[in-house]
């Protein structure tokens, strides 16, 4: 996975925030065709919520088998990848030759395609000696299959007489071997002490030295999903982000040229990685989903909430996005921008309104900029709140 694009390892590993897991449902980010389908099929099971599950489901259906035949020959793929493939289309001869001609396959996954693939790809498992010597199952699997042909049939048996009948044959000829001798006393305990230099190790000791118990790992062995917290705390900022910032620092003008230089992937990548002054930019962009992506960046600061919470050039949508990050709800200021933002949706601006102080009240009802039914929906919530303290 080391050679695979940084946002993609933040995916597979559970580390991303939800906004870049969406974005990469939706297939909107910058990345290599082959990861989005290990991001697809890992983000079906593992999406950080039920949207995020259906984006990567939508994506992945919207994909034709010509697509498909193409990805399956990469390399690269994760075994759940491999796996997902063959259970979807192992019974399409397109995809699943990619699959059985693809030497990094996983053996579960090839077991699994000799059981249900058509004739024309058992043939190309059948000639593989090489992988039926390596994967005792495929044998079996083969004659599992009703698609086995007589011809192949042939081929198998006499494979295994050529070279698994004959490595038996072999192992029962070989003399058994005397028993070993006893094992000699085994020596005192070494008393606990400080660590033996490796002049020592290397010099004398024959005993073992211990070694850190690999971690169990399974095909499909799900990963628990970091809290969101976790999650924006380690993301991290992708190669091609740092570049840009490098490449502008301290450079306005410079910034804005090479931003309207960008494909819209890139952008959205830079809009939720990149540092405030391309959000800044980016905030304008004529493309929708650029300032969505704005709005839900995992790095969006208090400060920035608030300048975007009183632009007016921001479609409703958009400013329901912002309105939905509560963590930034005990900035009163932000509230009060967003509920007084004409452009915001009444029952939004209707809904954050309890947050706000009475002063707050009082200005919305007096400003002629708010929606008249805000500011009615401001008068009730201040007579309501004079009353309770009359009361």
């Amino acid at each position: 996975m080391a050679d695979k694009h940084v946002v993609t390892r933040q995916v597979l590993e559970g580390r991303a925030p939800v906004a870049i897991q969406e974005f990469a449902a939706r297939g909107l980010l910058p990345l290599p065709r082959a990861e989005f389908l290990d991001v697809w099929v890992y983000l079906t099971v593992h999406g950080g919520t039920p949207e995020v599950r259906d984006l990567a489901r939508q994506s992945l259906e919207q994909l034709s088998t010509e697509e498909l035949a193409e990805l399956a020959a990469h390399a690269s793929l994760e075994d759940r990848t491999f796996e997902y493939l063959v259970e979807r289309y192992g019974r399409d001869s397109a995809v699943a030759a990619r699959l059985a001609r693809n030497p990094a396959i996983p053996d579960a996954a090839l077991v699994r395609l000799a059981e249900q693939a058509g004739a024309d790809v058992l043939e190309l498992i059948v000639v593989n000696q090489v992988r039926l010597l390596q994967t005792p199952d495929l044998l079996p699997a083969l004659r599992r299959n009703p698609n086995l042909t007589p011809v192949q049939q042939r081929r198998l048996r006499e494979f295994e007489e050529e070279f698994v009948q004959k490595e038996v044959r072999y192992e029962l000829k070989v003399p058994s071997r005397e028993a070993p001798p006893p094992m000699p006393p085994p020596s005192p305990a070494v008393p606990v002490g400080p660590p033996v230099p490796p002049s020592v190790v290397s010099t004398g000791s024959s005993a073992p030295v211990p070694t850190p118990e690999a971690p169990a790992s399974g095909l499909t062995a799900p990963m628990p999903a970091p809290s969101v917290e976790v999650a924006e705390a380690t993301a991290e900022t992708p190669p091609e982000v740092l570049a840009v910032e490098a490449e502008t620092q301290g450079d306005p003008q410079r910034l804005l040229d090479r931003i309207m230089r960008m494909t819209v992937p890139e952008r959205v990548m830079l809009a939720l990685l990149g540092h405030r002054e391309a959000r800044m930019f980016l905030i304008r962009d004529p493309n929708r989903i650029v300032q969505e992506a704005v709005m839900k960046s995992p790095r969006l600061s208090e400060s920035e909430a608030e300048t975007y919470a009183a632009m007016r050039h921001l479609e409703p949508d958009i400013l329901r996005i912002l309105a939905d990050r509560r963590e930034f709800y005990k900035n009163r200021t932000f509230l009060y921008r967003i509920v007084t933002n004409p452009k915001t949706p009444i029952p939004v601006a209707t809904r954050l309104m309890s947050q706000l102080s009475v002063m707050q009240l009082r200005d919305i009802t007096r400003s002629r900029d708010v929606p008249m039914a805000v500011r009615n929906m401001a008068k009730e919530r201040l007579a309501h709140i004079l009353g309770l303290s009359k009361g």
